[in-house]
């Protein structure tokens, strides 16, 4: 028996995951929505903290300027919150 999924049942789950978020009550879906936005704005400031005080070279600077604003999209994707253009 193989774990993997096939084509037939990943589309029946995202059809339930489609049919849970439009059943979903609205202020639910705005504060989702309002924790992403907050998720993503975090990791956009940490990525603009770390370019001003970064004294790295311009290579490890970017990779952490990367990891930032990764950070804000992990916790969107951990927390379960609605991003709306992902």
């Amino acid at each position: 028996m193989s774990a993997t999924p096939t084509p037939e049942q990943t589309a029946a789950q995202l059809v339930r995951a489609g049919v849970g978020k439009a059943r979903a009550m609205m202020a639910s879906t705005v504060v989702l929505a309002v924790m992403a936005g907050a998720f993503v704005g975090l990791g956009a400031m940490l990525t603009s903290t770390i370019a001003a005080q970064s004294t790295l070279g311009a290579g490890p600077t970017r990779l952490l300027m990367g990891l930032g604003l990764t950070m804000g999209l992990f916790f969107v994707v951990v927390t379960g919150a609605e991003l709306f253009t992902g």
